[in-house]
Order: C-alpha cells, then structure tokens, then sequence
C-alpha cells in the first residue's frame, strides 16, 4: 500500500493511490481485453439478491443469462452509442459458450471480493454453484 505520511500526513488517506494498487477486474475475449471497475456499495446492494440465488440455486438459466449481462455491464461499461463500433465486453462475452459466462461471472466477483478483503477467497457456495452449472452445459 502506499505510504500515505509522505505528502498529506498520517492522517491522509489517498484512495486513488489505494485503488492504482489493486488490480482492475479483466476480461479477454478473443482479440479484445477489457478494463473494467470495481463496483460501489449501490451496486453491490442491487445485485446480493440474485448472487445469493444463484449460490442456492435458486436461479433458472434465463435469469443466470441476465446476471451475467448485467453485472459484466455494470463492470464493463458498454460503450455510449456514438461509439457503436468499440467492441463491448458483454456483446464478446455472449458468443462464449454457457460454461465459459459462469467462469468469467465467477472471476468477476472474486476480483470485486478481493478487491474489498485481500484475504478474501470466494465464497464456497458460490464456487460450487457455479461448478454445477458449467457441468451441466458442458454436458447438454
């Protein structure tokens, strides 16, 4: 972590220094490799329903379709409409098979996990879930 006494005294807390030190959520599809970023409070706040569905298996396959959409968008920021030719992190991610969706899902809260604790590992609930369904499309 940065030393934060140098510039601002003990008592400052740069976040920007703080966030430049962890490593960004990213995603490769193809000849395209995306940034994204972590996601607030809020957004976490709307998506803890339909994590916590999914690690109880509780989500059917359309719904597991839209998690994935809305959280790589959420991380991934489509591009603005102006810029319908940038390649858009979803629209790549999408053309992957199910089993490859519910690993890069998979990632994508363990980096934002990390990212919250270090020490942090994934959840084993979630970790199973996601193991089952992939199982399960790699097998249909």
């Amino acid at each position: 972590m940065p030393d934060d006494t140098t510039e601002h005294g003990s008592n400052h807390f740069d976040a920007n220094a703080y966030l430049g030190t962890l490593d960004r959520p990213t995603l490769t599809v193809g000849r395209h490799t995306f940034v994204g970023n972590f996601l607030g409070v809020e957004d976490w706040l709307r998506f803890t329903p339909r994590l916590e569905r999914l690690a109880d298996g509780a989500l059917g396959a359309g719904d597991i379709t839209r998690l994935i959409a809305d959280l790589t968008n959420a991380i991934f920021r489509p591009p603005r409409w102006w810029k319908l030719a940038t390649p858009w992190a979803y629209a790549e991610l999408r053309k992957m098979p199910l089993h490859v969706q519910l690993k890069a899902l998979e990632h994508f809260i363990r980096s934002q996990a990390t990212a919250l604790n270090p020490m942090s590992e994934e959840p084993p609930a979630l970790r199973e879930t996601v193991t089952e369904a992939a199982a399960l499309s790699s097998s249909g």
